[in-house]
């Protein structure tokens, strides 16, 4: 699936594209195959409210035969509040290039967001939000690796970090980016395995796009397929084939953070790697 990649966060560096890939202890395999009725259904919870979010998914999945479906509407609803509910995840993911995001919703009052780049032509890549500031691994300082710092709200034009570039960090990796791009219809279930339920929706393609910082999509909507277990998404992919569908692996729910700032001896502010400009640089 062809894309534009452009990782839009620091405005002092070329724009760098970047993807996710697992680092150790993701959970998030495909589920295995379990049987169950084909018989198409289309079930209507009656469950009594969940005590969680996430029990929530659950009760809609639960008595679901596959083959089965249920409202996509009401599953999106469902996973959001769950998502956001579990507070803190990590995405891994293998494309063009391969990445690690880490992402926190509330780190001392805001998110925190930890991007570091696997890939065997930019290994060591990173970008960390933490609080008001934003930092940029720069691997080509003359002295060894230097991060460079923005503050998000500096007076200085050369300091400052937008809200939108703040934003499209924060989106790199979110679950709630598909999450919300899941379309109207029916969400059939295609698998069960305990408490691991696949299930098969429409989905916006500009969902799988915007996750990995690249412009919009013109496919439309594609079939994606969710393994869901116990009520959050661990592994979501796209079904349209191709050489490199999307394929997305979410793991320690609740438990990511914290996002650390880089050793205050190895930071620079913006305005002086800009002012000192290319003297940084060896050759």
């Amino acid at each position: 699936m062809p894309r534009t990649r452009r990782f839009v966060v620091p405005l002092w560096a070329a724009a760098v594209a970047v993807a996710v890939c697992g680092c150790g202890g993701a959970a998030g395999s495909s589920a295995s195959h379990g049987s169950g009725s084909t018989a198409s259904t289309t079930h209507m919870s009656t469950s009594t409210t969940p005590a969680s979010a996430r029990q929530s998914v659950e009760a809609l999945l639960s008595d679901v035969p596959v083959g089965g479906t249920v409202s996509a509407t009401e599953l999106k609803a469902r996973l959001l509040r769950a998502v956001d509910e579990a507070g803190s995840w990590r995405t891994e993911f293998d494309d063009v290039w391969r990445v690690d995001v880490t992402a926190v919703l509330e780190q001392g009052g805001g998110p925190a967001v930890r991007v570091h780049g696997l890939d065997k032509d930019e290994p060591d890549s990173e970008v960390r939000l933490v609080g008001e500031m934003l930092y940029e691994l720069d691997l080509r300082h003359g002295g060894g690796p230097m991060w460079i710092a923005g503050r998000r709200q500096d007076p200085d034009q050369l300091q400052r970090v937008t809200d939108q570039e703040v934003g499209d960090l924060v989106e790199i990796g979110s679950p709630t980016v598909l999450v919300e791009a899941i379309g109207e219809g029916k969400a059939t279930v295609v698998r069960r395995a305990a408490s691991v339920v696949t299930v098969s929706v429409a989905l916006d393609d500009s969902g799988f796009t915007r996750i990995i910082g690249a412009g919009p999509s013109a496919m439309g909507l594609v079939r994606s397929t969710w393994v869901v277990d116990r009520g959050l998404p661990v592994r979501v992919r796209s079904e349209t084939g191709g050489e490199l569908p999307p394929d997305f692996r979410f793991s320690h729910w609740g438990s990511a953070g914290p996002v650390e700032a880089p050793s205050a001896t190895r930071v620079e502010s913006r305005r002086a790697h800009l002012l000192a400009g290319s003297s940084h640089y060896p050759g």
